[in-house]
């Protein structure tokens, strides 16, 4: 109580003496800022009737001010309290698996599907491809890893799911996020929106945030908290990316996942609906 009326002493200090003021028992407008700041306790003012009305106007300029610096307060937590994922990458750009296939930015080099696929449309690369990628090598600077003509790494996507996970590797700050059917038991997909695409990140972070959804290696590092309970639907436009370095059944995502090694990657954009 007493660190109460000393708030109200320091908000209305320049109020001049005299005439009565004193804290006492009721004001509705001061009775209204104390029961939201204070849980129902509240401070109070009387004055004569000759300086009512001045000591009404600076005790409203006092209010307004003191709630515009809560109000400004609790902006500023807001903004601390976003996510922002800092991230150093573990492997240089460079020394990255495949990474001119994996890091293009010239979207309009490439053909455009224009019919939207699925994830069951994405699955049907790996045997359809399979000669093709056989001979596809992981290490930078060789011509073998650079994207494979005649696969699906020479088009653009436009892929329909439910966003069901989303982690940010450590080894290149990328955003590895499985999409997928609604149904928790089915196949899905694996695409990634690299650490140079800002905004998208940005994009998918506030998203995320404003459903307090986790981005594992982010915010959380459990698993099971990061994969959402309720999936959110989304567009996916990204390039088809065959992830040599993780072979059919080796380890590529988790049990939704891990069957097939097709993605899109990169991702230029995910359209929430």
């Amino acid at each position: 109580m007493r660190i109460m009326n000393y708030l109200c002493y320091c908000l209305l200090l320049d109020i001049e003496g005299g005439g009565g003021v004193a804290f006492i028992k009721s004001s509705f407008f001061w009775g209204i800022a104390q029961n939201i700041l204070f849980f129902g306790t509240t401070c109070f003012i009387f004055v004569d009737d000759t300086r009512k009305e001045k000591y009404f106007t600076r005790v409203l300029t006092k209010t307004m001010r003191f709630l515009f610096c809560l109000l400004f307060i609790g902006f500023s937590f807001y903004t601390v309290a976003q996510t922002t994922c800092p991230c150093t990458a573990t492997t240089e750009k460079s020394h990255q698996h495949r990474t001119s296939a994996k890091h293009v930015t010239n979207y309009d080099d490439f053909v455009l599907k224009e019919d939207t696929i699925t994830t069951s449309y994405i699955n049907k690369w790996q045997k359809k491809y399979k000669t093709k990628t056989d001979g596809i090598t992981t290490t930078p600077g060789k011509t073998t890893s650079e994207r494979k003509h005649t696969t699906p790494e020479d088009t653009l996507y436009i892929f329909k799911g439910f966003m069901w996970y989303v982690k940010q590797e450590k080894n290149d700050c990328d955003f590895h996020i499985e999409i997928g059917p609604k149904n928790v038991n089915r196949s899905r997909v694996i695409v990634e929106v690299p650490e140079e695409n800002t905004e998208l990140q940005k994009k998918i972070r506030d998203q995320l945030d404003a459903l307090q959804l986790k981005i594992f290696n982010c915010n959380t590092h459990n698993t099971n908290i990061a994969h959402f309970d309720d999936p959110l639907p989304v567009i996916v436009i990204g390039l088809g990316f065959y992830d040599a370095s993780h072979k059919p059944g080796d380890n590529h995502g988790d049990v939704h996942t891990n069957k097939y090694s097709w993605e899109l990657h990169p991702v230029k954009d995910i359209i929430f609906l």
